[in-house]
């Protein structure tokens, strides 16, 4: 059952923060908390890595290899995959045949994205890179985006997901709060079951602003800015397991016709 708007909500004057907050509270069943903590920590986060620069050992532990961020981005990232697939699997059997297939590519795609992360384990297994693969892979790993021409695309796909995240949620929500109208009426399927929560725009923001910064502005490779990029893929991996979770959620408590449980508050460490 596709949640629909309530006609007897009193009116609020129309602000940004109302958007969040009104869908939030309709289709996601999240506390305002939890959406100001969503929306105000990735851009904390942002800052206090930045700063880190002035204390290296301490960047490190944040963004270098094994460390860290990337370690926690492969677990959000392995977590996405298998949510993602369980989402899909809820609408395949609901009959919701288009969701059901972008949910699974988005599983297949998280699960890649998680094993390339960690090499696909190759140090912890202190695996060797084949001799072909080295010559083309400019870190001399078993992945493949770091291969000129891949690490391209994945950029690519990445500047996608952020935009799609942050600006066109925004719009779309934006105009589906102006057209509200006094009778329940129903959201496309695809700004329904694809289209992420906007009170995850934040962590989508920062993927979208970093990677079109680096294809503007620093395209050329520098150690400190590539190391921060270990953040950006913290906040995509944080954004999508966060996205299925409540999703698959969201579709349980449809199945079951009841309200979805409310999510606890977060709070900043």
């Amino acid at each position: 059952m596709t949640p629909t708007l309530s006609p007897t909500r009193p009116t609020m004057p129309t602000t940004a923060l109302n958007v969040v907050f009104d869908e939030g509270e309709r289709y996601w069943t999240v506390s305002r908390r939890t959406m100001l903590a969503y929306l105000l920590l990735p851009w904390a986060g942002a800052v206090l890595v930045a700063l880190s620069l002035f204390n290296r050992p301490l960047f490190r532990f944040f963004t270098a290899e094994d460390k860290l961020l990337e370690w926690v981005s492969f677990a959000c990232m392995a977590g996405s995959s298998v949510c993602a697939a369980a989402v899909a699997w809820n609408h395949w059997r609901a009959g919701r045949r288009a969701p059901a297939l972008l949910w699974a590519v988005l599983a297949l795609g998280a699960f890649i994205i998680a094993g390339e992360e960690i090499a696909w384990a190759q140090r912890v297994f202190d695996l060797e890179t084949p001799e072909a693969l080295d010559e083309i892979n400019h870190q001399g790993e078993i992945t493949a985006h770091n291969i000129n021409g891949v690490q391209d695309a994945v950029n690519v796909v990445f500047l996608i997901v952020g935009f799609l995240g942050s600006v066109v949620t925004g719009a779309v929500r934006w105009r589906e709060h102006q057209r509200r109208a006094p009778s329940a009426e129903r959201r496309h399927w695809f700004s329904d079951y694809i289209l992420p929560p906007t009170f995850l725009a934040s962590l989508f923001a920062v993927v979208f602003g970093y990677k079109l910064v680096r294809f503007v502005i620093l395209s050329e490779p520098r150690r400190a800015v590539v190391r921060y990029g270990e953040y950006v893929e913290f906040c995509l991996a944080f954004a999508l397991i966060s996205f299925a979770w409540f999703m698959l959620r969201r579709l349980r408590a449809e199945v079951s016709d009841e309200p979805a449980p409310r999510a606890a508050p977060m709070s900043a460490p």
